[in-house]
């Protein structure tokens, strides 16, 4: 459990830092910082800042929030069925996926 709790912050911090812009991931990981305790940018950086803040964390949070979630259904269906290998063909929700 310990692990995932360093696990989850390092994987947002890789997701605000990788992407099209060519910045480093020193320069990514410093804007991120500087958001975080509200320290100050300079003017010429404003647009890689927000390019971090706007762009890249938000998503990388929502992939965070999505996968959270996922798994929450899943565990919900293993408990529901009370089988620990449980699946969505179990319950048909794969097969009624395909109808629309």
């Amino acid at each position: 459990m310990a692990g995932l709790c360093v696990a989850l912050p390092v994987s947002l911090a890789c997701g605000a830092c990788i992407g099209a812009a060519g910045l480093s991931w020193s320069e990514a990981l410093h804007y991120l910082w500087a958001g975080l305790t509200g320290g100050t940018i300079d003017a010429d950086d404003v647009a890689a800042y927000t390019i971090v803040w706007e762009l890249r964390f938000p998503r990388a949070v929502l992939a965070a929030v999505v996968g959270a979630g996922l798994a929450s259904v899943g565990v919900a269906v293993q408990a529901m069925v009370r089988n620990a290998l449980a699946d969505p063909f179990v319950l048909g929700i794969s097969s009624g996926a395909a109808v629309g």
